[in-house]
């Protein structure tokens, strides 16, 4: 089962993981946050990261594009865990708001 960490800031490289959301090329990078409709919800959701490109790629890009290669992306149904808790994911599709982890 695979564990996901809250993104606190922006750039947090460690806590972006990859969903598969059916979308044809492959994966997505995605940050894990909190609070979907209200920001004291308590709903934990996928924010899509955009794609970028850049003229010179320093080692720490280059280390977090071979992490996400190398990771298993999670995807629509798997159970995850955040904070210690069982969740399921739903993914909705190829949007900023891509999937919310509804409690097991």
């Amino acid at each position: 089962m695979k564990t996901l960490s809250i993104t606190t800031q922006t750039m947090q490289y460690d806590k972006v993981f990859t969903m598969d959301i059916g979308a044809k090329h492959g994966y997505i990078e995605v940050s894990l946050y909190q609070g979907y409709k209200t920001e004291d919800d308590g709903i934990f959701w996928g924010l899509q990261h955009s794609a970028c490109l850049s003229a010179n790629y320093s080692q720490k890009d280059i280390d977090h594009r071979n992490r996400l290669n190398n990771m298993e992306t999670v995807k629509n149904g798997e159970i995850v865990l955040i904070d210690g808790k069982q969740y399921k994911t739903r993914v909705i599709g190829d949007f900023s708001n891509c999937a919310v982890f509804d409690p097991v």
